[in-house]
């Protein structure tokens, strides 16, 4: 017997220990990850230099990837060396007051960085930062995954991305990819290209970390939408083309030849039209749709265009007077009835009035009915009223426990009327002699 339960707790034993190694048999991640590298020199490099602090958001398909993920964030935090703030967080972003600029999403597929992106609200992160995607999976058709993660970069007009990954070939090195939308081969197309090789701590090409991609069109044509509305923009329909006049149409000319870009015109008879998500309206619909690639005519900031889309800096200031004609003085009558509302004073009257019906009502009750009311020798409650209302005192108070309390309730509520009333009427005299609004 003593035998058989030897047996039994030999092979308990056993096979916890068998689990326990299965379960918790972790990767061990070392120092020199050319992924932890490369990201270091990208926040040593740039972010460090260019915020103030940068967010980390990553995303993982299984445990084991999480492990990878977290000793590569190891390296990096211990190379970096506080000096930039890093904040790391999960793909369900906490929400902030300001979308965020500065952004590394550390991911394992296409479909972690997809939850990164889509599973949050458009105000999360500014389309206008800067980000880094570090890939930590090496799939066999890596380069497709990083086309589509840049596609859709492009779809939401983030420019400013590089994709790092590893060298299916060499595990020491790191490749950066990007792309650029307008060349001299293709116009508005996501093409990714390796902008930069990571080798043995250091940069191949040496190039900038996050190049200018849209200071050169290339002759490329972008799509318009705009309408006539003078003076900001005027459209002009020639013979070998259209003119654009205006203080917007100027600005669309001018750019036009810098930045060497060529124009299709759409116009929208609903103008601005309404912000409504997928059912918006007029030049706000269009580009949400993709149909246009940039709007003018005159759009004033609105909060509902505010959570859509993004607004150009502002080009075209003018200074605005306000001529207001002098109003009449107040006359006595407005100054003493000022200070307080006039439901304020309907209540009032209508607790002058109630008085007023009491005090008559108890003139026909039996004497100790009255003096349980208003207390013994008072002979002139609704004179005494007002006298307390004002601020006077009583000659006669009264002992009773009802008559006292319905004092003090009278003695408080006038207290707090005469101390606003006294306040705001301090207020008005102390401002503007005129009335405005007269």
């Amino acid at each position: 017997m003593n035998l058989s339960y030897k047996f039994i707790i030999l092979l308990a034993l056993f096979s916890s220990r068998c689990l326990s190694e299965k379960t918790y048999k972790f990767p061990k991640e070392k120092f020199g990850n050319p992924l932890a590298k490369l990201l270091s020199s990208i926040l040593i490099d740039f972010y460090s230099e260019n915020s103030i602090e940068v967010d980390i958001t990553r995303s993982a398909e299984d445990q084991k990837n999480q492990f990878i993920q977290s000793g590569i964030l190891n390296e990096v935090l211990c190379d970096v060396n506080a000096k930039i703030p890093v904040r790391l967080e999960d793909y369900k972003l906490t929400r902030e007051r300001y979308p965020r600029i500065f952004n590394i999403f550390i991911v394992d597929s296409y479909q972690s960085f997809r939850r990164i992106l889509y599973t949050n609200k458009t105000d999360a992160f500014d389309y206008r930062g800067f980000y880094t995607v570090v890939l930590t999976s090496l799939h066999q058709n890596y380069t497709e995954l990083v086309r589509r993660i840049l596609q859709d970069c492009w779809d939401f007009y983030i420019i400013n991305v590089n994709v790092i990954t590893y060298d299916p070939s060499d595990s020491e090195k790191a490749f950066m990819y990007t792309y650029f939308p307008y060349t001299p081969d293709h116009c508005g197309k996501v093409k990714p290209i390796i902008y930069e090789i990571f080798s043995k701590e250091f940069f191949r090409k040496k190039n900038e970390i996050f190049p200018d991609k849209v200071g050169n069109f290339y002759g490329c044509n972008l799509t318009i939408g705009t309408f006539d509305f003078p003076p900001y923009m005027m459209i002009h329909h020639l013979e070998n083309g259209t003119l654009f006049s205006g203080f917007e149409g100027v600005v669309t000319r001018v750019l036009g030849k810098r930045l060497h870009f060529s124009l299709t015109l759409k116009t929208c008879n609903d103008r601005w039209g309404r912000v409504e998500g997928e059912n918006s309206t007029g030049l706000s619909g269009m580009i949400l749709r993709g149909e246009i690639n940039f709007t003018l005519g005159a759009f004033s900031f609105s909060f509902s265009h505010y959570g859509m889309m993004d607004s150009s800096i502002p080009y075209h200031a003018t200074p605005l007077t306000l001529l207001v004609p002098p109003g009449k003085p107040y006359t006595p009558m407005q100054k003493l009835l000022l200070p307080l509302r006039y439901i304020i004073w309907s209540c009032l009257g209508a607790c002058f009035v109630i008085s007023a019906i009491v005090v008559s009502f108890a003139k026909i009750l039996a004497p100790h009915r009255r003096t349980f009311i208003f207390g013994p020798g008072n002979h002139y409650p609704f004179i005494n009223t007002i006298n307390v209302f004002l601020g006077g005192s009583l000659s006669v108070v009264p002992r009773r426990n009802f008559a006292r309390y319905i004092l003090i309730l009278w003695i408080f509520m006038s207290l707090v009327i005469r101390s606003s009333y006294q306040g705001t009427l301090f207020s008005v005299n102390e401002g503007s002699e005129e009335c405005l609004s007269c």
